[in-house]
């Protein structure tokens, strides 16, 4: 045994294992003019803004960022591009051929300070999407999205530190013969007195249904404003959350810890018999079960959420005597600059099945042995038991293996968010958008996404685009990235340096997607191309003539 806070973060990231490998969504393409139903994922009023009136499509992205871990940008390029390859893998210090398969204790870095930690990582997969103009001025759409969301907050940094490389290092000395010998290191710069607060981390993973309607409430002279709401029925796979409001404890040794003090949280819910198997168990069953979708097991409970959100759009020309007989006629907007405010992913999962809620304080000192926790040993996790491994705990705090349970429920909170969002038509087709999205935790249980500021300067028609955003996350760390749209495909990164190669690498991003659309000024009966109100008009006076 190990002290509770190195147990509780643990199993945390024992639920992030659990949850599908989770490592938030690419914003950077999400309020252009022909994001179509993408654009629900900042602001459900943008699908009656797009120049777009009905899409189908499928995309998907994923994102990590920390503060603590990177890799060299030379080493990601080795690891990546030849295709994890085992002979490309860098190797540091000790030797090419020295622990070659733990190669990520010498490639990743420490940034070394003691201030606190965090990390926020997300993957979102819509496997549906589809929007449509069932008015002029009404849009509805339907979205499956399949998301995992992993978020850590206020971690202390020798937690982050221990966990990655344990509390000892390599080390081989090279014998007469010309043998290497390996042996243990103790890091005893880690055996001292540690104190914290306000540690929170959490995971879930999710489906969610959604059904949006925006639609243009004002529409005068020059002036335009849409809003829009979407509502989801939530199916919560699996989820778990920890919340450590104080620990006090010391490291005496490489075998031993002492906690001097604790109060702290567990709630997790997952669809496998706790008392049965080991950590392995539970994770090869889950992979077993992730299919084409990525996700699989039964859902452990259901929630609702909604987003909501409103557009205003100073256009460059008026349009309010024109009346249009079908949705497909109505014009794209032609605007000088377009604002948007949504609060997004505003609701909640509730766990009443296979779920537990577990409460551990004490102000006894308690011995406790670091058998099971730090460094080659974590491999022993296959044969420990979920609940043996609470009752456990339970037993050093109150002496009963079972006093440290509340409960078989309770609720998390979705990665609730803020967002503003801007975009101003510079000239023709150049385009400077930018989108602010500000994590919200309404929940004592809840996954937080990370923050986000993007610049997104573009050039942008009908067939193509492209885009260099520039996103500031979680207010420490400056990314380059670029995305490229040609037709109904989309590739992009807002990581675009780390991924050649550039600068450190404290996290990744992608995104891909696939989409059909049709634009707004052409019907199948006609021969407009997606038209802005000015040269649809030409094109209607010069038919009629």
């Amino acid at each position: 045994m190990t002290g509770k806070k190195l147990y509780i973060f643990f199993v945390l990231m024992f639920v992030c294992v659990c949850t599908g490998r989770v490592s938030a969504q690419d914003l950077s393409g999400s309020f252009l003019n022909y994001s179509g139903s993408r654009s629900l994922i900042v602001n459900p009023a943008g699908i009656s803004t797009s120049n777009v009136y009905f899409d189908v499509g499928l995309s998907a992205s994923f994102n990590f960022s920390n503060n603590f871990l990177y890799l060299c940008g030379t080493d990601f390029t080795k690891w990546v591009f030849h295709g994890f390859n085992v002979n490309y893998w860098p190797a540091y210090d000790l030797g090419d051929n020295f622990y070659r398969y733990k190669w990520y204790k010498h490639a990743f870095r420490f940034v070394g300070n003691t201030d606190y930690k965090k990390f926020k990582s997300g993957f979102d997969f819509n496997v549906f999407s589809m929007m449509y103009n069932i008015a002029p001025k009404q849009t509805i759409a339907i979205t499956f999205n399949n998301r995992m969301y992993l978020s850590g907050d206020n971690i202390p940094y020798e937690i982050a530190e221990i966990l990655s490389l344990s509390l000892c290092e390599d080390g081989v000395r090279t014998t007469a013969d010309g043998q290497n010998v390996y042996y243990k290191i103790p890091r005893t710069k880690y055996f001292k007195n540690y104190t914290s607060e306000d540690t929170k981390v959490s995971a879930l993973e999710w489906s969610e249904i959604g059904l949006a309607y925006s639609a243009t409430v004002y529409d005068r002279y020059t002036d335009k404003i849409d809003v829009g709401v979407t509502a989801k029925y939530l199916m919560g796979y699996s989820g778990g959350a920890y919340v450590q409001n104080h620990i006090d404890y010391d490291i005496k040794s490489v075998d031993s810890t002492y906690v001097n003090s604790v109060d702290a949280e567990f709630a997790y819910a997952y669809s496998y018999n706790y008392d049965r198997d080991g950590f392995s168990y539970y994770h090869d069953k889950l992979k077993r079960m992730k299919r084409v979708l990525g996700f699989g097991g039964k859902s452990c409970g259901t929630g609702f959420g909604f987003d909501i959100g409103f557009v205003y759009t100073h256009k460059r020309y008026s349009d309010t005597k024109t009346r249009y007989e079908r949705s497909c006629e109505y014009p794209s907007t032609d605007y000088e600059w377009k604002i948007g405010v949504s609060v997004v992913d505003l609701g909640f999962i509730k766990f009443n099945s296979h779920a537990t809620t577990r409460r551990y304080t004490s102000d006894d000192v308690i011995k406790m042995n670091n058998d099971i926790i730090f460094g080659d040993q974590m491999d022993n996790m296959d044969e420990v038991v979920l609940t043996d491994f609470f009752d456990n705990l339970s037993y050093h705090c109150y002496g009963d293996s079972t006093a440290s349970i509340r409960g078989t429920s309770f609720t998390m909170g979705l990665p609730t968010a803020l967002s503003l969002q801007f975009d101003w038509n510079v000239r023709d087709n150049y385009y400077i958008g930018a989108i602010w999205m500000q994590p919200i935790r309404l929940q004592k249980y809840s996954v937080v996404r990370a923050a986000q500021l993007v610049l997104t300067p573009r050039y942008e028609t009908r067939r193509w685009e492209i885009t260099v955003p520039i996103t500031f996350v979680d207010y420490n760390r400056l990314y380059l990235g670029l995305s490229v749209r040609y037709s109904v495909f989309t590739i992009g990164t807002q990581n675009l340096l780390n991924i050649i190669g550039i600068g450190k690498t404290y996290g990744a991003n992608i995104y891909l997607g696939v989409k059909f659309n049709l634009c707004k000024g052409r019907c199948l009966d006609k021969h407009y191309s997606c038209l802005p109100y000015n040269s649809y008009r030409k094109s209607e006076y010069n038919r009629k003539k």
